[in-house]
């Protein structure tokens, strides 16, 4: 609830809460728990600390507020954690995983869940996602999005990006990702190229290298012959591909038969630019669902037709072919209205900031960013765009502070000459409507604030006492008076104009000192503590406050502090030890390291707070150096950034260096690459594996070549079946006889007697066989060497494979890659997948099968029925074969979890069972999901809103479009402000006569401005409630009625609302 007496501090207003710099400042706001705009912009402040975001984030995750908080780069990595574990796929949780600051390990919980959703997507391009967790998400051999995004990640490791371009899926988007990841070794690469018919094959009897006069070949070959690259050269047969057919021809159907190949080759992208291609052949490019560099091109391309650019915005991706389609002047408005649907997600992504500064973005749309009152990303474009509805615009300026207010007598807007501002005045004269000017004076222009040398044009600028770009540059001009500067800074005001007025050189030392004395540390007084006009004895009594704050650290860069004082400073604020005044005077010493360390200090660059401002400290010098030394230096900062973690991955980086990293016992990426390194001593992994952790690190330290057998052995003995233990038993170094064991003793496979097979004496040939097998780096664990010819991946890829060869490959009960083949293939026979799944298991293949379109409800059903909350389960209920009975029995177990969630989210529940959830009155996901199916019945969102509760449910139950009349009037009749209302008058099926009598209440709320947007609201209501909250200007209905007048003017207005 709105707290009256908050409103009357000094402190709660919006101006504060945009500009304070004082973190205990925004935390008393942000702790009253209000949700209005000073604490919506309290929350957006740069400056507002960790804690208060965590303290609001912990509070409630429901509301704009928390939206806000996880969009601030402060957030810390608790908090956006505690989002993101909740498992929900919601815009909040999206925010989150969007911070820089969200955590890896909440990144790998998400892409764990196996889900294609935007939020796996955005988990999966983030920078913090782990080598192992993107390993973990390519290991599926899914061709989806989220595959596409982590193949494209430049954390995917070299051996990752092996594994995909060795399966089955030779030329799939993944492949093509991986093939493009810049860690991609160029031998595979290569081999891929050539595979997928990319360059050709060639004999080198024909081709020989050494022989041939064509000097760009020779050139070509010698650059890629380190790696015995066969170099073809690739032309095609026909006359017309070529690049100057494809820039020069005005024929579409040579531009088409071009595309057609669907090449991402130079040829295609010249004819995708081509003014001549028809939006047929553009829709053709775009409806592939590739985001190359044809189809960023062709999405760009002015023929490209509304319906196509639609069809890509509506797969809801942040691709670079949807930035250029949002952009396309093609876009339709209901294009428009799609992105811009729901007013929470105005910052919600990349392609609403690009939207709104398209030409074709309708004025209705750019309307309604600026009634959100926010000074972001956002409103700013939105105010920018030519569309911009200019009285919007100009109460968007108003309410966010950015223009002054002013007096009509001094503004008189009948003299004025200015010819816009006459014309925008004649539109509105009907109506009598007070045209307020504002800064229409020839020298009141950005332009002339930076550019005049005329101190008294500057004066009349700055007298106006705005806080907008013009004052903000006329306050940094260097021909600004001081008396002028003084005026502001004796203002006190807390905004950039004050900012910038102290930092400008021509201020005098008076009235800096003026400034300073007032003891705060704003960003004006920063900026007077760096002004070179600063005098020395004024720097002196900032430095003896003893305070170690910004302002204080501006004071010792300054060129004017004495480096008595500076020293006296970094003393007392326990920056460096005690000395005495006597030993060490710093204009007397001969004491060489005193006299250095004081010019490092008078240095301007000299930065107070020591943070990698090390010439060595960086990333590329962490990558290249050979000297083992910075690398220690890198490392032992302790810091877990990019540059110490190429610094641990480094060949040079020394073992004593390594082990130091190791000893101090984290799970962090640096003490991962510490492990995975080769200089890893022997000792060091003793130390980590006698821990006895089932850890990141620990497995890498088993995997390393350098451990030795007997560590393999001791974790072996442990007779755990974890990831140590496998990685352990996959190094070459471990010895057959202790994989046996463990085989044995984990029921991997079943006993043997020693005495019998005794590896090191037997001469069975089966068991060398074994043996040699297991002594490979290539052994799986599992049997993986079958003798069929059948028995391949080409053959259970194959969609012409017989059902009945497929049986047969997965009867073996087989965990490979050949069953993971087979259990995809649409030939797949449904008996067969209810034989997989019959099992029980929890492997890829099961997970597999149980996506496959061909699985019966049957078999769906007896997945469902054992009551399980794993990835099989998650499958089973996504499958569109999910039969209505089967989701009302897992609803009917009143869970939370994931299976839930999806199963009230598939298009087969029926609306009994969507009420029987909704009749709980619990505000979880699975309600949520519930209360947004297309399916939830008119009396159940009736029931819902009948409850009069604030909530996301009922908000959402607001929205659906099933909704019907006589709800929304009976929610509207209790006359709140709060969302439900908002979004009730927003629904296209509130009736104009409830909309007419929310109106009535002649109130400027967030209700009656959403209700004035609805197309069913009458423009007579329209225009009454406009006049009643001085909003226009009076008028009589004989006179104006809008339906029959022949007033142009006031069918201009009409036109305009």
């Amino acid at each position: 609830m709105f707290n009256l007496m908050a409103q009357s501090s000094e402190w709660y207003n919006q101006e504060t809460a945009v500009h304070t710099t004082d973190s205990n400042i925004l935390n008393r706001i942000l702790e009253k728990d209000n949700e209005d705009m000073v604490s919506q912009h309290a929350v957006e402040n740069g400056n507002c600390p960790p804690e208060t975001l965590y303290m609001v984030i912990e509070r409630d995750t429901s509301n704009k507020i928390s939206i806000s908080a996880a969009w601030n780069e402060n957030c810390p990595p608790e908090a956006l954690r505690m989002i993101v574990d909740k498992g929900q796929d919601n815009l909040l949780s999206r925010i989150a995983v969007s911070n820089d600051n969200c955590p890896s390990d909440s990144i790998h919980n998400i892409l764990s869940r196996g889900e294609v959703s935007e939020l796996s997507i955005i988990a999966a391009q983030h920078d913090n996602c782990s080598p192992e967790t993107l390993h973990m998400v390519l290991k599926r051999g899914k061709n989806d999005s989220v595959s596409d995004y982590a193949a494209r990640n430049e954390n995917c490791s070299p051996e990752t990006l092996r594994m995909v371009l060795k399966r089955g899926i030779e030329n799939s988007t993944v492949a093509r990702e991986a093939v493009g990841n810049k860690n991609c070794p160029l031998d595979l690469r290569i081999e891929w190229l050539k595979k997928n018919d990319k360059i050709g094959q060639y004999s080198e009897e024909d081709f020989n290298p050494n022989e041939t006069n064509n000097d760009d070949l020779d050139e070509l070959e010698n650059l890629l012959s380190s790696n015995k690259f066969n170099l073809k050269k690739f032309s095609e047969n026909e006359e017309w591909y070529n690049e100057d057919t494809a820039e020069g021809i005005k024929d579409p159907e040579i531009l088409h038969k071009i595309l057609e190949k669907g090449k991402n080759n130079f040829v295609s992208r010249i004819a995708a630019k081509n003014k001549h291609c028809s939006p047929k052949t553009l829709h053709m490019v775009l409806e592939k669902d590739n985001d190359n560099y044809v189809s960023r091109i062709a999405a760009e391309n002015p023929n490209c037709s509304p319906e196509t650019l639609h069809m890509i915005l509506s797969r809801g991706d942040q691709t670079d072919t949807a930035q250029n389609a949002v952009l396309n002047r093609n876009c339709s408005p209901k294009t428009f209205n799609m992105i811009y649907k729901d007013p929470i997600r105005y910052r919600a992504t990349f392609i609403q900031l690009l939207g709104v500064s398209n030409s074709s973005c309708p004025p209705d749309i750019l309307e309604r960013i600026l009634s959100n009152r926010s000074k972001g990303m956002l409103s700013q474009h939105a105010a920018k765009n030519p569309n911009c509805p200019p009285d919007a615009k100009l109460k968007w300026l108003k309410e966010t502070n950015q223009i002054g207010q002013y007096s009509e007598e001094e503004h008189n807007p009948n003299e004025t000459n200015n010819d816009d501002l006459d014309e925008l005045e004649n539109l509105f004269s009907s109506n009598k409507f007070n045209l307020k000017k504002h800064a229409h004076e020839e020298w009141y222009d950005q332009e002339n604030a930076r550019n005049t040398k005329d101190p008294e044009i500057l004066q009349k600028i700055l007298k106006k006492n705005k806080n907008d770009w013009v004052s903000q540059i006329a306050a940094r001009n260097k021909n600004c008076p001081p008396e002028t500067l003084h005026m502001i800074l004796e203002r006190n005001n807390d905004d950039e104009v004050y900012q910038y007025a102290a930092m400008n050189p021509n201020c005098p030392p008076e009235t800096l000192k003026m400034v300073l004395e007032r003891n705060q540390d704003d960003l004006a007084s920063q900026g007077a503590a760096r002004n070179p006009s600063c005098s020395p004895e004024v720097l002196q009594m900032v430095l003896e406050r003893n305070k170690n704050d910004y302002t204080s650290c501006y004071a010792v860069q300054n060129p004017n502090c004495s480096p008595k004082a500076k020293l006296k400073w970094l003393r007392d604020t326990n920056q460096i030890g005690d000395y005495s005044d006597n030993e060490h005077n710093p204009n007397e010493t001969n004491n060489d390291d005193l006299d250095e360390l004081e010019n490092l200090f008078s240095s301007n660059k000299f930065n107070l707070k020591k943070h990698a401002h090390e010439e060595w400290y960086d990333q590329e010098n962490a990558r290249n150096t050979k000297d083992p030394e910075i690398l220690q230096k890198i490392l032992k900062k302790n810091k877990n950034d990019w540059v110490s973690q190429i610094a641990a991955r480094n060949k040079n980086c020394s073992s004593g260096t390594l082990h130091m990293v190791l000893e101090r016992n984290k799970n962090d990426e640096v003490s991962m690459y510490a492990a995975m390194n080769p200089n890893c001593p022997p000792e060091t992994f003793k130390m980590v594996l006698e821990r006895n952790q089932n850890d990141w690190v620990s497995r890498y330290a088993g995997e390393n070549k350098n451990c030795p057998p007997e560590l393999l052995k001791m974790v072996l003995e442990r007779n755990q079946n974890d990831w140590v233990s496998r990685y352990a038993a996959r190094n070459p170094n471990c010895s057959p006889k202790a994989k046996l064991k463990w085989l044995q003793n984990t029921k991997q496979i079943g006993n043997y007697s020693e005495e019998e097979h005794n590896p090191n004496e037997t001469n069975n040939n089966d068991l060398d066989e074994l043996e040699n097998l297991l002594s490979s780096n290539k052994f799986n664990l599992k049997k993986q060497a079958q003798n069929e010819e059948w028995y391949n991946e080409n053959t259970a890829n194959n969609p012409n494979c017989l059902p009945e060869t497929l049986h047969k490959i997965l009867e073996r009960n087989q965990n490979d890659y050949v069953s993971l083949c087979a259990v995809q293939n649409p030939n797949c026979p449904p008996e067969t997948l209810h034989m997989v799944l019959e099992r029980n298991k929890k492997d890829e293949v099961s997970q597999c099968a149980v996506r496959n379109k061909n699985c019966l409800p049957e078999t769906l059903h007896m997945i469902l029925k054992r009551n399980q909350n794993d990835y099989v389960s998650l499958c089973a209920v996504q499958n569109p074969n999910c039969l209505p009975e089967t989701l009302h029995m897992i609803l009917e177990r009143n869970k939370k979890d994931e299976v839930s969630q999806c199963a009230v989210r598939n298009k087969n529940c029926l609306p009994e069972t969507l009420h029987m959830i909704l009749k709980r009155n619990q505000n979880d996901y699975v309600s949520l999901c519930a209360v947004k199916n297309k399916n939830c019945p008119p009396e159940t969102l009736h029931m819902i809103l009948e409850r009069n509760n604030d909530d996301e449910v009922s908000m959402h139950a607001a929205m659906n479009p099933n909704c019907p009349p006589e709800t929304f009037k009976m929610v509207l009749e209790r006359n709140q402000n709060d969302w439900v209302s908002r979004y009730a008058v927003l629904n296209k099926n509130c009736s104009s006569g409830t909309l007419h009598m929310v109106l009535e209440r002649n109130k400027n709320d967030e209700v009656s401005r959403c209700a004035v947007k609805n197309k069913n609201c009458p423009p007579v209501a329209r225009l009454k409630w406009l006049q009643n909250t001085n909003q226009i200007g009076n008028y009589s209905e004989e006179e104006h009625n809008p339906n029959e007048t022949n007033n142009n003017d006031l069918d201009e207005l009409e036109n305009l609302l």
